[in-house]
Formats: C-alpha cells, sequence, structure tokens
C-alpha cells in the first residue's frame, strides 16, 4: 500500500511535465486574458470652446448682387452623451451638444449715384449683413480606445443653426430676419484621460445646413450653400 502511494503521488508530480529528447519539461504558460478596465463607459457632460469658420454665396436679384460671405467668430457651448465599451475596446456612444456663435460679416451689395453730385461718393448705399447665432447637433460616434489613455473617434449625424439678414444701411428694407437651418455634419477627434472620470477633447467638424431664402419688404435674399468648418476643445465628466 505504501509502495502504491508513492507510485501515484509520483504520477502527478510527473504529469505536470512534457517528456521530449530524453528531459523532462514544463508545459507552456499561457498568457492571461487581458481584461479591459472600463473607464469610458456611461453618461457624461462637457463644455467647449473654440473657433468657427462659415461661407456661403448671397444672391440679391434686386440689386443684381451676387457674392461669397465668409463670417468666422467665437463659438462655446455644453455637450453631453453617453458611451458603451466593447470588449474588443471599440466604443459606440451617441452625443448632442449646442453652442453660443457669435459670427457675423456685413458687405455693401448695392450703391447710388449722383453724377451731378459725385461720381465716387454714393448718394446711399444697400448693406447686406449675415449673422451666425448659434449651433447645435445629434450624432453617433464610434471610438478606439488606446492603452486605455487615448480616443480617436470619428462622428457624424444632423445638425441645426440659425442664421439672421438684415440692411443695417439700407433705405428700402430694416429689420433682422432670422431663419433655422437643418442639415448634416461629420467629423473627428481624439479624447485623453485625465483621471478616471475627466476626459479632455479636441475635436473638428464640418457641418453643411444647405439654402434659406429671406424676404425684407420687396427684397429677396437667397443664401445657398452655407457650410462651417469648427475646432473647438473641451472637457468632460463620465458618470461611472
Amino acid at each position: 500500500m505504501k509502495k502504491l502511494k508513492l507510485s501515484i503521488l509520483a504520477f502527478i508530480a510527473v504529469s505536470g511535465f512534457a517528456y521530449a529528447g530524453g528531459k523532462l519539461v514544463a508545459p507552456p504558460e499561457v498568457p492571461p486574458i487581458p481584461i479591459i478596465n472600463d473607464i469610458w463607459s456611461g453618461p457624461y457632460l462637457g463644455v467647449q470652446i473654440g473657433g468657427i469658420s462659415s461661407k456661403t454665396d448671397v444672391d440679391i436679384a434686386t440689386f443684381g448682387y451676387k457674392g461669397k460671405y465668409k463670417l468666422s467668430g467665437f463659438s462655446g457651448g455644453v455637450f453631453a452623451g453617453y458611451s458603451a465599451l466593447t470588449n474588443s475596446s471599440v466604443l459606440f456612444g451617441i452625443e448632442g451638444d449646442i453652442n453660443y456663435i457669435s459670427a457675423d460679416k456685413t458687405k455693401t451689395v448695392y450703391e447710388y449715384f449722383d453724377t451731378a453730385y459725385s461720381t465716387t461718393v454714393p448718394m446711399y448705399k444697400n448693406d447686406y449683413k449675415l449673422r451666425q447665432y448659434w449651433d447645435a447637433s445629434l450624432r453617433l460616434r464610434v471610438a478606439k480606445v488606446i492603452d486605455n489613455k487615448y480616443m480617436p473617434y470619428i462622428t457624424a449625424g444632423v445638425a441645426w443653426t440659425k442664421i439672421g439678414a438684415s440692411y443695417p444701411g439700407s433705405t428700402t428694407a430694416s429689420g433682422v430676419k432670422k431663419k433655422t437651418l437643418t442639415g448634416w455634419t461629420a467629423g473627428a477627434g481624439v479624447e485623453i484621460k485625465i483621471n478616471k472620470n475627466v476626459n479632455a477633447r479636441i475635436q473638428y467638424r464640418y457641418s453643411d445646413y444647405g439654402d434659406a431664402t429671406f424676404t425684407h419688404g420687396t427684397v429677396k435674399s437667397k443664401i445657398k450653400n452655407f457650410k462651417t468648418h469648427s475646432l473647438r476643445a473641451g472637457i468632460s465628466y463620465t458618470f461611472n
């Protein structure tokens, strides 16, 4: 009985090794399955600031005017969303934002000269002003978490903006006419983990809002291909 017990113990001790080339060798180690530390999933809320540049074509048939407008200025607002991280470190989410915008441009679209008085100084002129007040969006996000610290992402969805048109120097029409335009937006960015709950980001977005028509008394103006480029930096807090 004693010899049988010793034989069993010896078998158990040797069974953990492989016999190769006349020698006992240890079996290869199986690498551990990596554990993803999910500090990215959950709802979040943040603030952002940056700059915005808008371009559009303006057509005012009454004055025979066709020109290009470029608006640029400050942008700042808030954003919120929800993110879910998969086992492959790919993140899916939905996000919305709304931003105040201070951007405008004024150009002279018509000048009347009294040649008996002057050919260089207009008797009166019509100035046309465009202003962008705010923008907002609702978007999907797809991202890749790298080293649990960096997260580059792409984003796209629906976008809105409010613009206004007026004749600040006109004798034929007055008052600001405003409209909210609907379009689409797409862009990319990267987030960096500051700590478990706080992320910093930088994001670029392109938005296209299409056309709009304004009526100023007897004068009509048409805005064509209103597009914007925005670059914003932000910081957010994730509730996880």
